[in-house]
């Protein structure tokens, strides 16, 4: 469960601050499916590819 959101420059950003521990007091990844990616920096990755693809041009 993510409490408080806040935004970020991209995927990569994103994924680095919701598993950052340092300012985190608990991060877990518990579940991740419809990926070809196992963690979340790849899953994130992945949802922005497709993302992009996605938008007309």
């Amino acid at each position: 469960m993510i409490l408080k959101g806040s935004q970020r420059a991209g995927a990569r950003d994103l994924s680095d601050h919701l598993m950052n521990e340092r300012d985190n007091d608990h991060v877990e990844l518990l579940d991740m499916r419809g990926f070809m990616a196992d963690d979340l920096h790849g899953a994130l990755d992945e949802a922005h590819a497709i993302s992009k693809a996605t938008q007309d041009l």
